[in-house]
Order: C-alpha cells, then structure tokens, then sequence
C-alpha cells in the first residue's frame, strides 16, 4: 500500500507576498488621507448593504452590454476556424501564411471587442448610478462613456490581478468560491469608489 503525502501549500510565495505588500501600500494610502478623499471611502458614506446594491445594478448592465459583443467575437471566431479547412486542400507551402493571416484576424477580433466593450461599460456604469440617484439624468457622452469605461477596466483589472496572485497556489471549488467573493469585495471596495469620482467629475461634484 502507497502512501500519498499532499505537498504542503506555498503560501508564502512571491507573487502573493508582492500582491500582499501592493494591499499593505493600498491600506497604508487610505490611512494617510483624510476625509472623502480616502481610497475605499464612498461620497455619500454607503452601508456594506447599499454598496452591494450598486455594485449589482452595475454588473448586470455591464453583463448585458458584454454579451453582443462577446457573440460576435465567438461567431468570427467560429468562421475563421471554419475557414482553416481549406489548408488541407492548399500546397504545405501556403499553408503558413494562411495560419498567420489566421492568428491577425483573430488579434484584430478581440481588439476591435475590447475597445467597443470600454464605452458600453461607461454608459453601463452611468446607468447603473442613475438607477440609484447617483448620477444625474443628463445624456451620457461618448467620452464620459470612455472614460468611465476605462476607469471599470483598469481599477477592476488590479483588483483581478491581487486577488489572482493571492490565490494561486489554491484550487478546487472552495478556491473559486473565495475568489468570486474576493471579486465581489473588490468591485465593491476598490473599484465603486473610483466609479462615484468619475461620476461625481462628470456631474460637476
């Protein structure tokens, strides 16, 4: 009979220690400021309750303007895999230059969907805010919509990125059930104050 001894989890690990020292400086910068400037502080102050609320009211629009997009991306995707069939009928010599052609298209596919997706996030957001009387009910510009976006991207991106490199030495559904709530957190906590600046900004706050 074997024996098999689960090597122990590496916590301490590089890319957990740099995304634990990035959150110490995150919580040392809120500690250093005062009043509504504070990194994780909302204007008006929110319960966890309310924060969770227009956190939801956002997500959901966001997940309704993400999936046309996301259609399209996968029905190029599907036609362009369709059309490798034809290099078994091409010379090998040609062969490479359709799978290069194959590998551009496929780039320019999923930039052409990232950069619509930013200003459907904007106006998303906007709309998500102005559900809770938050933002005002002035049309949203395209480079309010941008900007907006790219705000939701970037701040949503580090705390993905945090939160990946804390949890990368864990797996199995407990691990992925800690993550969608460390997301949750983020987008509350990290990523609704940046948004409520950005409105505030547009609104004249």
């Amino acid at each position: 009979m074997t024996l098999h001894v689960q090597a122990p989890i590496d916590f301490w690990n590089p890319y957990t220690l740099a995304a634990l020292g990035v959150l110490a400086a995150l919580v040392a910068y809120q500690a250093a400021r005062k009043g509504d400037t504070l990194l994780f502080g909302m204007t008006p102050p929110m319960s966890a309750g309310r924060r969770l609320s227009l956190f939801w009211s956002c997500l959901w629009r966001q997940i309704l303007v993400m999936l046309p997009v996301y259609v399209f991306g996968l029905l190029v995707t599907i036609l362009l895999s369709l059309s490798l069939r034809a290099i078994w009928d091409m010379p090998p010599s040609a062969a490479p230059a359709m799978l290069q052609s194959y590998g551009r298209m496929l780039f320019i596919d999923g930039i052409v969907c990232f950069v619509a997706l930013v200003p459907l996030t904007g106006y998303a957001v906007r709309r998500g805010f102005r559900a809770h009387a938050l933002a005002s009910s002035a049309p949203t510009t395209f480079r309010q919509a941008l900007l907006l976006g790219c705000t939701t991207v970037f701040w949503g991106v580090v705390a993905e990125l945090l939160i990946g490199a804390l949890l990368l030495s864990f797996q199995g559904p407990v691990a992925e059930a800690v993550r969608i709530v460390l997301l949750a957190l983020g987008g509350m906590y990290v990523v609704l104050p940046r948004q409520m600046r950005r409105v505030a900004g547009f609104d004249g706050g």
